[in-house]
């Protein structure tokens, strides 16, 4: 059964709110919105019946997550990126991709105020030097116009003015909160390693301005002050830090800076020195998610980074925006980790029950039900049948119905709410009574229709996948029956015409008309064909016969579905032709197309036009190039064309 999987970016890049004087910011930091892309895997349908009219079997599709795994790069690995392929000409729901959220909160929204960063107290070398010795000293370094070795705690009073103070013979490096260009040397400089040459450590500008860092630069510059002893304790220094990096991490590039350059690891101990700390705890998981979001190929601590963010949401149950930041890297991590998703829900982590409280305490926060359902969206979309349903056993589905109950405006949350409950029952195992009491006893079918009116094609989509994965095998309990009664079939082929050239969205609605009429062709699949369904089903053979994904679907549901009366059959059977010369080596289209043809040769006009077009060549090919799936078919379709012609 299908699977769909999470949006990946909801509000863009985080940053661009303004700062107080007296925070640390970077003023060339430009937001990155983050991409998003989707892809749909399917496997090939396997049953048919043996009657000349045979149904093609229903669809179930799983609408994947990110193509991902965790090659456990050590973190001073580097190199890397995201690949990405797209075999179709659309884009697919399924990839989890689907926009996958990287942190929403500005990086400077909670930063402290005050202390700059500072390194820790060295004694000077010459301890011994007069004071006459050290004036003449600090004298020359004003003049060079660097400052002074010592180190400097700046304290910001109410109308803005730094006051200093000198902590005897030191010397150390600190952020200038003034210009926030990032580390000001005093001595010699603490950047060993990164892009800076030697000569442009040295040199000034014309106007005596010191050179602007890079965003390399200022990132290993920012790891390494966080990570000094005595800064570590610091909480405003650690605020201030994890601020900084999460508005760095904009790109791929730089997220596979931060990670080599032990960024993780600094956020994680910031987080657990203040574990008690909301602020810290917000602020920390801002930075992981997007640095967790850009740097995927070279994390090799996905477990304790999920811990911690466990561990976060525990400390404050009345900060919802620190709900929101931990619940999103969780969402992040399941979107590419299928075991670390497993280990979630089996192990005794605690992670389920802490995102249902987390529903429940906040239920009227639109973001914190929003995180939980696209973190329950990743976490479904590769899950087996046996963590399925414990998640079924748990109180997360009635969280995410209650969630479509009472956001009904919300395309966005709708949309991961209602792809978490289709992932859930997207495998053959799940028990056709349980599907009953939660469509029909529970209401849940309802919930469904109106749905499947909506404004936005995503959440159509979601909607058409859902209930494709609530059709039964067993007519008896009138699952399906139900569903026909409800109006799915008017529903489903008013989206296909409001939404015509929408591809993934014709793809939906051919499979669930493929699944519903499946072994019903004389109720059900007369009912298409009055109500106009097929109708649709045949324009998509017309208009996207490039798309062999859409196709394949489309010619389905044509197998399982009676012609429309306003459609000549030739014109079918042409399209039919069409659409197997252009895809000779699809075996799915292949067998779609011998078994139509088998349906329409009794026609008169569809044998001639078989003749005239030479469709005997066709099917020979396809005969000759899939001979399991495709001669049978193929046989009886030549045994009728020798019978009419003799």
């Amino acid at each position: 059964m299908p699977a769909i999987s999470s949006r990946k970016s909801n509000d863009g890049a985080v940053g661009g709110s303004t700062r107080s004087q007296g925070e640390f910011s970077y003023d060339d930091i430009i937001p990155d919105s983050s991409p998003r892309h989707d892809d749909i895997r399917e496997s090939p349908s396997s049953d048919k019946n043996e009657n000349d009219q045979t149904d093609s079997p229903p669809r179930k599709r799983k609408r994947d997550n990110i193509n991902g795994t965790d090659d456990q790069y050590p973190p001073e690995a580097s190199g890397g990126g995201v690949t990405s392929s797209n075999e179709s000409d659309i884009p697919d729901h399924s990839t989890s991709k689907r926009k996958l959220r990287r942190s929403t909160r500005s990086g400077s929204q909670k930063a402290a105020r005050g202390t700059e960063l500072c390194s820790p107290e060295r004694e000077l070398a010459d301890s011994g030097a007069s004071n006459e010795a050290e004036a003449a000293k600090e004298q020359q370094e004003t003049e060079n116009m660097v400052e002074p070795r010592v180190l400097r705690r700046s304290t910001r009073s109410r109308n803005g003015e730094a006051t200093s103070s000198a902590n005897g013979k030191a010397r150390g490096v600190s952020y200038n909160p003034k210009n926030g260009k990032g580390l000001a040397a005093a001595g010699k400089s603490t950047n060993r390693g990164g892009n800076t040459s030697s000569e442009r450590r040295r040199s000034k500008s014309r106007d005596g301005k010191k050179p602007a860092l890079t965003t390399g630069e200022k990132i290993q510059q920012a790891i390494q002050v966080a990570s000094l002893p005595v800064n570590k304790g610091d909480k405003e220094i650690q605020m201030k830090f994890l601020t900084c990096l999460s508005d760095l991490c904009q790109d791929y590039e730089q997220g596979r800076l931060i990670v080599k350059a032990g960024g993780v690891r600094a956020i994680l101990a910031a987080m657990s020195t203040f574990s008690m700390c909301a602020d810290v705890q917000t602020s920390g998981c801002a930075a992981l998610i997007n640095v967790v979001f850009y740097a995927q190929d070279h994390l090799v601590c996905r477990t304790w980074i999920s811990r911690r963010a466990i561990s976060a949401m525990k400390v404050d149950d009345k900060d919802a925006d620190l709900h929101v930041q931990a619940v999103g890297v969780l969402q992040q991590l399941v979107a590419h980790d299928a075991e670390l998703a497993h280990d979630l829900v089996q192990t005794r982590s605690g992670c389920l029950s802490q995102v249902v409280m987390s529903m429940k305490t906040f239920s009227s926060s639109r973001n914190v039900q929003d995180a939980a359902c696209l973190f329950l969206q990743n976490l479904t979309s590769e899950l087996s049948f046996r963590d399925a349903m414990s998640i079924l056993e748990s109180e997360a589905l009635v969280c995410v119905v209650a969630v479509l109950r009472k956001y009904q405006r919300e395309n966005d949350l709708l949309e991961s709410a209602v792809g978490a409950i289709g992932n859930l029952f997207r495998h053959e195992r799940t028990s056709d009574e349980l599907k009953r009491k939660f469509m029909i006893a529970d209401g849940f079918i309802d919930i469904l229709l109106s749905l499947m009116a909506s404004s936005s094609s995503k959440v159509v989509c979601g909607a058409c996948v859902t209930v494709n994965n609530m059709c039964v095998s067993t007519e008896a309990l009138g699952v399906n029956r139900a569903i026909t009664d409800a109006g799915f079939i008017s529903r489903t082929e008013e989206a296909m015409r409001r939404f015509p050239s929408d591809a993934e969205l014709q793809k939906c609605c051919c499979m669930f008309l493929r699944t519903l009429s499946y072994g019903d062709v004389q109720t059900r699949g007369l009912k298409m064909a009055q109500d106009g369904a097929s109708e649709r089903v045949i324009y998509c053979l017309q208009k996207y016969v490039k798309n062999v994904s859409v196709l394949s679907e489309a010619m389905g549901a044509l197998r399982n579905v009676a012609h429309p009366t306003s459609q000549s059959v030739p014109d079918t059977v042409s399209l039919i032709l069409n659409a197997m010369v252009f895809h000779q080596n699809n075996e799915e289209v292949q067998e779609h197309g011998s078994e139509l043809l088998l349906q329409y040769i009794e026609d008169p006009d569809a044998i001639k036009l078989i003749k005239e077009q030479k469709g005997q060549a066709v099917i020979a090919r396809a005969a000759s190039t899939f001979p399991d799936t495709c001669s049978a078919a193929v046989d009886r379709i030549n045994s009728r064309l020798e019978m009419y012609y003799v």
